[in-house]
């Protein structure tokens, strides 16, 4: 059992910020969380562990009286996978938080107290080794798509109106739900001029038209694959090729040590697919919820019910797709 006990703030004391200063954890960081919260409409509360020294921002999210908070955002941190350190996030005024944890890092186990689901999800364990091992597999990709005279740079928020069209085009040939607006995106292209942890790049054809864009987050030593979207018209060129291969080296670059494309549901078959071409071991993401108080705890069972009638319990874990699965 361990012992201590998190500390919760409205803003970073010094020991969590020189905790920052040491992990490089960027959804931990103010500098992500305060505007990510502003574009999403949530308030952020940090949380410290003076026990295993690690902190988490949680994003606070209210809805007619429920508060909802997500325990990082896109993902929680990877020492949250251990059970008994998320028994100790009770954060303080909110009924049900939410924990999204990579298959990077497994979870050592799902307690009664936790409602689980799982996505697929595709990673690059070792991006140190990657290049050698997939350098023949996406070779004839990566030179298809320089020759379609595509050239990438650094997008900037004027092009923020742009990547939202391309985003919820993108979105709706694949299914998925549209969860992000032009304010969100232009949040994160600003982000990406402040730090090079967060990186955010255009194809743009000869006439110059935005024809795709790529999305990373580098967090700790992990960058995480957050949005993309190419036009229909260019997808033929290996845009979505030429923006993957140039991200990837860049992140590498930055001392990226691994990298995670994060989930996808199930029926985005193509979406999974492309994935997989890029990544090296497939997995499934573990979205977990835990409730607190009695408020909680009858969102929690509803939830659960709402899943059986719909018929989503498999004989592992219900595999319905989890607020914030990225597309």
């Amino acid at each position: 059992m361990i012992a201590a006990k998190i500390i919760w703030k409205s803003s970073p004391d010094d020991e969590y910020r020189d905790w920052l200063s040491r992990a490089g954890a960027l959804f931990a960081d103010p500098l992500w969380a305060e505007p990510i919260a502003a574009a999403l409409g949530a308030q952020p509360l940090y949380g410290f562990h003076p026990g295993c020294g690690e902190g988490v921002a949680v994003q606070v999210f209210r809805y007619c009286g429920l508060a909802v908070g997500y325990a990082g955002l896109p993902i929680s941190p990877a020492w949250l996978s251990d059970d008994e350190f998320r028994k100790q996030t009770v954060v303080p005024g909110v009924h049900l938080t939410r924990f999204n944890l990579s298959c990077l890092r497994p979870v050592n186990c799902v307690s009664r107290g936790e409602r689980a689901k799982e996505l697929p999800e595709t990673v690059i364990p070792s991006l140190g080794l990657w290049p050698k091992r997939n350098a023949r597999k996406l070779k004839k990709d990566r030179a298809f798509a320089v020759r379609s005279r595509i050239r990438v740079a650094n997008l900037d928020v004027s092009h923020a109106g742009t990547v939202e069209s391309l985003y919820r085009d993108t979105v709706s040939r694949h299914r998925g739900s549209l969860r992000y607006q032009e304010n969100y995106f232009r949040t994160v292209i600003a982000l990406s001029t402040q730090t090079p942890r967060v990186l955010t790049r255009g194809a743009f054809d000869e006439a110059g038209h935005l024809a795709g864009f790529a999305m990373f987050g580098l967090d700790g030593s992990t960058a995480h694959y957050l949005h993309g979207g190419v036009a229909a018209n260019a997808r033929s060129l290996g845009v979505s090729d030429l923006l993957l291969g140039d991200a990837i080296d860049r992140v590498i670059e930055l001392g990226a040590e691994s990298a995670t494309f994060l989930p996808s549901p199930e029926r985005q078959s193509g979406l999974i697919a492309f994935k997989r071409k890029w990544g090296e071991m497939d997995g499934y993401w573990m979205t977990l919820d835990r409730s607190n108080g009695m408020l909680g705890e009858a969102v929690h069972l509803s939830m659960g019910l709402i899943s059986k009638m719909r018929g989503n319990i498999s004989s592992r874990v219900d595999r319905i797709p989890a607020v914030g699965a990225k597309v």
